[in-house]
């Protein structure tokens, strides 16, 4: 996984600022810079325990990316919805998250895609895929229950206390002629400031799928054009431009040394 680079957009949302490269069993993935993203969807009451971003950030944004992708079409997209949610579950296992947590957040997108129809294709037959989400379900009673009802009794106070200091501080707000920000509740919108960014041209793929192997033995020109422009470029980011380009390089450098340098633990 290549080095994450983000800003900010606006609520939630960020954008990538350099592609993000991750490698697969199979395949490069390739996400372009402007690729937005709202990182991991997590309920505030286990927020403060699987956490939204810090080192799930770059397994987030690959899982958001595929799973765009495999709500396409079955006939045209290129990721089943089973293998998006493995790949998420992998990235994370890669980037340092432990099991019970990896196996959690894996959970969640799962159930997620049941709820939207979208098993997928591949992986285990039906009924075993329903038998994990049962399990997952079960290990988060267990495991999560117990202390998401101590937090959600803890963001109610929180909100109360928020609300009277609010309501205190408007006085003081009122008199200097600066509005108050009162504590909604999440699901109400917020008001926000019209802002103006600079444009950025989205692009019109976000998604880019390098094969790795042509054959048991033998690298694809593209896998082998992208890793030895990663290892020229070192901690520099690629750009869109030299993404767009993988699929006119047809030749290939010392494909064995660059495969050495790629494999994973």
């Amino acid at each position: 996984m290549t080095n994450l680079t983000v800003s900010h957009v606006l609520g939630k949302t960020w954008k990538l600022n350099a592609p993000l490269v991750y490698k697969g069993k199979r395949d490069y993935y390739v996400i372009k810079a402007g690729f937005e993203t709202d990182f991991a969807s997590i309920p505030k009451p286990i927020a403060w325990l699987l956490d939204s971003s810090g080192g799930n950030s770059e397994a987030a944004v690959l899982h958001d990316a595929v799973w765009r992708e495999s709500q396409e079409p079955k006939d045209v997209r290129r990721i089943d919805p089973w293998n998006a949610d493995g790949l998420f579950r992998r990235a994370l296992r890669e980037t340092g998250m432990p099991a019970l947590t990896r196996g959690l957040m894996w959970w969640g997108v799962r159930t997620n895609a049941v709820v939207h129809g979208r098993f997928g294709i591949d992986g285990p037959s039906l009924p075993i895929k329903l038998l994990q989400l049962v399990g997952g379900f079960l290990l988060g009673v267990i495991t999560v229950l117990p202390v998401t009802i101590v937090a959600a009794i803890g963001l109610v106070a929180y909100w109360v206390f928020n609300w009277i200091a609010a309501a205190v501080w408007t006085i003081f707000e009122r008199s200097h002629g600066m509005p108050t920000n009162w504590p909604w509740l999440p699901f109400r919108p917020k008001k926000v400031a019209a802002l103006t960014f600079a444009a950025t041209a989205a692009p019109t793929m976000s998604l880019v799928v390098v094969p790795i192997w042509q054959s048991a033995e033998v690298k694809t020109a593209e896998a082998v054009a992208l890793e030895n422009l990663l290892l020229a470029r070192g901690d520099t980011p690629i750009t869109n431009a030299e993404v767009d380009a993988l699929s006119d390089r047809t030749q290939a450098e010392t494909p064995l040394a660059v495969q050495k340098a790629w494999e994973l633990p």
